[in-house]
């Protein structure tokens, strides 16, 4: 076997050398570097170092033993096939966060309570949306023959869904009986709203109740019956 020895390697029209090798065996390589078919490192120490603006290209495949990093930062790679992709791309999700409740909140007013149901999260970007995946537990009963109910939901002070509101209070659920002047039932009430923060500060959605009228009551997360319900929120944020 023959070796070359040299410092620098230079291409006969250019002014700099393109290949540099260093006293300690290292390779310093400038300019675009294009690999044909695979490059493959051993993941003990070994990077690839390119000037600002610069490009490694290569052709088909990299199989690196090690990890892939930028600026200190580690690329995870699908185990099993599937993309690598920009998080913040329009669509990507970015963090789910889920509040839950199993504590029974009696409502017989007109007048919006909290049912206590609420989940707080922080935005990573002003252009993200948040998607709110909410499921409300309840037992409504009435004291004569028609009962009603509804539920809203507020970011912070701020409400973004309401029911639609009648004479004397929602009626998101309103039944009627004929003939019968005590009856009550067990429902859920689930929904799906898309709202736009426009914040990266920490941010609570909540949720409120309120009967239809004074003959109206209702329980929030009954645990009468052995029915044990259990009302949840989830805050999904998506890039924008």
């Amino acid at each position: 076997m023959s070796t070359l020895k040299t410092n620098n390697i230079e291409h006969l029209d250019a002014s700099t050398p393109a290949i540099q090798v260093a006293v300690g065996g290292g390779v310093n390589i400038t300019g675009v570097t294009t690999v044909g078919d695979n490059l493959t490192i051993d993941g003990v120490n070994r990077n690839i170092t390119t000037g600002v603006g610069q490009t490694v290209g290569f052709g088909t495949d990299i199989s690196i033993g090690g990890n892939l990093k930028s600026n200190g930062n580690s690329f995870v790679f699908p185990s099993s096939g599937g993309t690598l992709d920009r998080l913040e791309r329009a669509g990507n999700i970015l963090q789910v966060v889920q509040g839950s409740t199993s504590t029974e909140v009696l409502v017989s007013t007109t007048t919006y309570t909290p049912i206590g149901l609420q989940a707080s999260i922080t935005p990573t970007s002003t252009s993200s949306k948040i998607l709110l995946l909410v499921s409300v537990q309840y037992q409504c009963y009435q004291l004569s023959n028609l009962a009603g109910h509804g539920t809203r939901v507020k970011r912070g002070s701020t409400v973004i869904k309401s029911p639609i509101q009648g004479a004397g209070g929602p009626y998101e659920i309103w039944r009627r009986s004929i003939g019968v002047s005590d009856m009550n039932y067990y429902d859920s009430l689930n929904y799906q709203i898309l709202d736009s923060p426009a914040t990266t500060s920490s941010i609570t959605y909540s949720v409120e109740g309120a009967t239809y009228d004074s003959s109206s009551a209702v329980k929030y997360q009954s645990s009468g019956n052995d029915q044990n319900q259990v009302s949840t929120i989830t805050l999904i944020e998506v890039a924008g």
